[in-house]
């Protein structure tokens, strides 16, 4: 049974999504694997538009990281 393409793009946008949070929280060491399959199992089930604002929020928080001296 074949996923419907709708559905794989949708699938693919929220993984990028997903993928602006995680970058952050990576950033912590002591983010491990476990909880990064934990948060990625919670924000799958936000609807893409809450999901959406979380990335953006996240995307801002790791660039005012990076500008930030070390």
């Amino acid at each position: 049974m074949h996923e419907d393409p709708s559905a794989a793009g949708e699938h693919a946008e929220k993984d990028k999504l997903i993928e602006a949070v995680l970058r952050v929280l990576r950033l912590d060491c002591r983010f491990s694997k476990m909880d990064e399959k934990n948060v990625k199992k919670i924000l799958r089930k936000l609807d893409k538009s809450d999901l959406t604002y979380l990335a953006n929020v996240f995307d801002s928080l790791y660039e005012a990281l990076e500008e930030r001296p070390t």
